[in-house]
């Protein structure tokens, strides 16, 4: 066998010499196909408890989408699930989207002069059904991120996994926070509407 048919083909444009070497993260795709790339000790250690029901609906995912399945729990508890298993870009993100149709809604209400409540209550369950939706696949999402960039900090696969822990699992301390800022936030626009 010819061995410069089997070598790679060198790269295309400069090649830095003194670039550091590729690293398991920078070759992972976030956005790859299913949950196969992760190990079930990994998202045993990402997940905590409910890992098993995770591992599952991760492998039936297929596609870079975000369709793993529906997950009840953030259909009833959208924002207050984000903040358990603390996926806090997302809470922000999805809070953002929220005050933002919340404004413009508002906007709306006092252009025209309209009651838009109906309009709200449809928002509201709209919002809680695409949680449901795509929860699992964001929830995978983050997972595939934080377990990429854990495996190539930590080449020890107990101190992987020690990290891991500590990364995912879920947070009480951020629900009860989370709860607080938008029970705050629901008084202060209460007071506002006076």
């Amino acid at each position: 066998m010819d061995l410069a048919m089997s070598a790679a083909p060198p790269p295309e444009g400069p090649v830095n010499p003194y670039a550091a070497p590729a690293t398991p993260a920078d070759m992972a795709s976030v956005e790859g196909v299913a949950a196969h790339d992760l190990t079930r000790e990994e998202v045993r250690a990402f997940v905590g408890k409910n890992h098993g029901y995770y591992w599952r609906n991760w492998q039936r995912a297929t596609g870079s989408g975000l369709r793993v399945g529906f997950s009840w729990p953030a259909f009833f508890l959208s924002f207050a699930w984000m903040l358990y298993r603390k996926m806090y870009r997302e809470f922000f993100i999805w809070g953002a989207a929220v005050f933002g149709l919340g404004v413009v809604r508002g906007v709306i209400e006092s252009v025209t002069e309209t009651n838009l409540d109906a309009v709200d209550k449809v928002e509201n369950f709209v919002v809680a059904v695409a949680m449901g939706m795509l929860a699992n696949g964001l929830y995978l999402r983050k997972a595939r991120r934080v377990i990429a960039d854990v495996r190539a900090r930590e080449p020890d696969p107990e101190r992987r996994v020690a990290l891991l822990e500590v990364r995912g699992g879920t947070s009480w301390l951020g629900l009860v926070l989370g709860l607080a800022v938008a029970i705050g936030l629901g008084v202060l626009a209460a007071m506002v509407e006076r």
